[in-house]
């Protein structure tokens, strides 16, 4: 994770954020960039949550992380599942409530080939509300694997990024997300959204 201020400067904030292990043979997703094969191993998004604290998704550890204010300690937030069996699979990106309650993308971008092993939940949006994971909507329902997330300003909203299809839901009650919308199609439609004071969307 890198840093970069107002006057331009860039530092590196986090070493080994993405992958904590010690052997990169056996992670990373695999794909190309122009002639070039790439791996990417690395961190996949950031955070803060109400405390201020940095929050992001270390996809190849498939856990998401916060430091803490000691600016040392790292934390695991979102790890194993709920019910004990499953690990949270390859968290992407992330939106965080103002109650703190965090909504994570998950898909298999984090594992070499985007081959999934045994034992990882599956795929789709979790929500992270007082320490307990649930699914709030799975890659199927959405049509393709989750990627880029962001929440509404009245936090009424969910914007979800699916390949090159924007589509927005209702946030219901219980937290799940319901009645999804395409509200947008094309190239570039992918990752990295942001709402701003106006409601539109960015991607």
């Amino acid at each position: 994770v890198h840093k970069a201020t107002l006057d331009g400067k860039i530092t590196t904030f986090l070493e080994q954020a993405g992958y904590s292990g010690d052997k990169p043979g056996t992670t990373g997703f695999q794909t190309r960039s122009g002639r070039a094969h790439v791996l990417l191993i690395g961190p996949s998004c950031t955070g803060l949550d109400s405390q201020g604290r940095v929050l992001w998704c270390a996809i190849n550890d498939n856990n998401l992380m916060r430091l803490e204010k000691d600016g040392k300690t790292r934390t695991v937030i979102a790890g194993p599942n709920a019910d004990g069996d499953k690990h949270l699979m390859g968290p992407n990106d992330i939106t965080v409530l103002k109650d703190d309650t965090i909504y994570i993308a998950t898909n298999q971008f984090g594992f070499r080939d985007g081959k999934v092993p045994e034992g990882f939940a599956e795929s789709g949006i979790w929500r992270l509300k007082d320490g307990k994971l649930s699914l709030a909507l799975s890659a199927k329902d959405l049509g393709g694997p989750p990627n880029g997330i962001t929440v509404s300003l009245d936090e009424k909203h969910m914007y979800l990024a699916s390949m090159f299809s924007l589509k927005r839901y209702d946030i219901q009650p219980d937290g799940t997300l319901a009645n999804g919308q395409k509200i947008a199609e094309g190239e570039g439609i992918i990752d990295g959204m942001k709402v701003d004071t106006l409601a539109n969307v960015y991607s």
